[in-house]
């Protein structure tokens, strides 16, 4: 039984707003299950690399968005160390239960870069 968890972004486009934006998803994969979080993040379709899971322009926004998403996925890789020292299997529900749901609510994620969650 595999006890990593995958963690990707995606662009959802068929939520594109009226502006063109498109929100960029978590996903986290584990023994062929996904969960699929919310970023909270904004972007121009245009911009996402499907690839690269990022946005491929270089700006200092786009640089800052970037960062954010590794941040949520360095968190997320986080949680499995927590569930792992602490003995608990690693499931997608003791994940979701550990609050990576949340993570765009976090001060060290969030407020940072809450200014720059809209990319355009």
């Amino acid at each position: 039984m595999r006890q990593t968890i995958s963690v990707k972004f995606f662009a959802r486009r068929d939520r594109t707003t009226a502006t063109g934006l498109v929100p960029i998803f978590m996903r986290i994969g584990l023994e062929k299950k996904r969960l699929n979080v919310t970023t909270k993040i904004h972007v121009n379709v245009d911009d996402w690399s499907i690839q690269d899971c990022q946005l491929k322009t270089k700006s200092n926004s786009a640089k800052s968005i970037n960062k954010m998403l590794d941040g949520f996925k360095m968190k997320a890789l986080d949680y499995q160390r927590e569930l792992m020292n602490e003995g608990k299997p690693i499931t997608l529900e003791n994940i979701k239960a550990s609050g990576t749901v949340s993570l765009w609510k976090e001060k060290s994620c969030y407020s940072k870069f809450s200014r720059n969650t809209t990319y355009k």
